[in-house]
Order: structure tokens, then sequence, then C-alpha cells
């Protein structure tokens, strides 16, 4: 469960890092059924001449996301007519929480080849990314300013905490549910046991979701992992640009 996944869509010819960094798809999916019929039924992206051939929206999950399959699911449904601002991607990849040794190799080859980026990660994956980006200010070879286009951060949790905002990531946006301790459900407890950021000093935009408005409870339960939820919040924040790209 703990090895490293990355799938990827919509562009045949995608750079990878060698394949030690990861592992193959038919591999690491025997054991899990319930992840099958979304890769049998992965959404496709459509291609428009008009498109950079090389934008990539890069989803990373959460601890145990290839079983729970929070943000997998997200992936694995995602076309450009579900996200207004991100109508202009051309191709999409997964990839595990654990994949920091995968971005430290395959971020360079990407961006040499001048491909845009644009991730989504949550949760512990969220962590591990801002770390990886973080490290990448002190390497001897860093990331172009900038080069990370937009980062949305999903209830990212960790007892390591970002002291700034690295100058690859152009946007940051960090999304939350506030009030997680009014739910009594097992992600919120996995989010107190791994230490949930909640607040990002850091960040250039928050937004804040919560389970509780003027008129009492809402009717759909918001909890760490409702990442669809987070992400129509995103999707739906008027003070934001209407379009990313």
């Amino acid at each position: 469960m703990l090895v490293p996944l990355l799938i990827t869509e919509g562009i045949s010819e995608l750079p990878l890092p060698p394949s030690s960094y990861f592992k193959t798809i038919n591999k690491f999916l025997k054991p899990l059924p319930a992840i099958e019929p979304l890769l049998t039924n992965l959404k496709t992206l459509e291609s428009h001449e008009q498109n950079n051939p090389k934008v990539l929206l890069i989803f990373i999950g959460g601890f145990m996301d290839s079983k729970h399959l929070a943000v997998f699911r997200e992936f694995a449904s995602f076309t450009q007519n579900k996200c207004s601002k991100f109508a202009t991607i051309t191709a999409k990849a997964y990839a595990t929480f654990n994949s920091k040794a995968l971005f430290r190799a395959w971020l360079p080859i990407l961006i040499d080849q001048e491909y845009e980026l644009y991730i989504i990660s949550h949760s512990w994956g969220a962590a591990n990314i801002l770390k990886v980006l973080s490290a990448f200010e002190k390497s001897k070879n860093p990331l172009p300013k900038n080069s990370i286009k937009l980062l949305i951060t999903l209830d990212p949790v960790g007892y390591w905490r970002l002291k700034q905002k690295p100058t690859n990531i152009q946007k940051w946006i960090n999304i939350y549910i506030e009030d997680k301790w009014r739910v009594l459900k097992v992600s919120n407890l996995c989010s107190y046991i791994g230490h949930a950021w909640n607040h990002c000093n850091n960040a250039d935009k928050e937004i804040i979701l919560t389970n509780y408005h003027s008129n009492g409870i809402s009717d759909k339960i918001l909890h760490h992992a409702s990442v669809g939820s987070m992400l129509k919040a995103f999707n739906n924040e008027k003070d934001f640009l209407s379009k990313i790209l």
C-alpha cells in the first residue's frame, strides 16, 4: 500500500523519471479491486488545437489514498468542463502521498521541457509536496521562480510546517475544514493524529469551509476527506480569478 504510484492521462509522450521512482499500475493495483472500475472508466481530456499541449494538472493523494480513493476519484473523473478554472488542461497525473523522491526527479524534467504545472494535493501529500518544493530552494539546482503556476493544498497535515513560501510557487491556495473537531469521522481523527495545519500564513489565499452556518448545520457533513467539496469551493470562489489558465 505504501509504494509510490503514478498514473498519467492526456499526453502519450509525457516525460517520466526512471521507473525506479514509482511502481507500475498493474503490479500496484492487483490487490485493489475498488480502483479498477475507476481506471476502466477514466475520463479523458479533450484535445483542442488552441490549447497548449504541455499544461499538466497533478493530483497528489493523502495517506492511504490508493485505498480510500478520495483524491483518486477526483483525478479519474476530472475533465476540463468539471472545473472552469482549469479549462485548458491538456494532461493529468496522479501520484500517491509518498512520492517525494518521484517529484524531486520528475519536476526538473517537466520544467526543463517547458510544461506548465498545476498541483492539487491533499493531507499528508500536500505537506510532502511543499517539503519537496521548499527543499529545491536550498538545492544546487533550484527550480525556476514561479515554475509551479498554482498549488492547491487541501487540509494539509504534518508535524513539519512550512516557514516561508517557496519562490518556485506562483500562487498557493490553501483550503481547509475549520470545524473538523465538531464532526466525529475517522478522517477527522486521522487529521488530529497527523497534526492538521489549518491556517497557513504563507498561502496567497485561503478558502475556509465550515459545517456551521447562520441557519444551522449544513445538510452535507464536511470532513477531512471531503476532497470533492473542497475543490467545488475553489471552483465557486468568486473573489478569485474566474479562470486560472
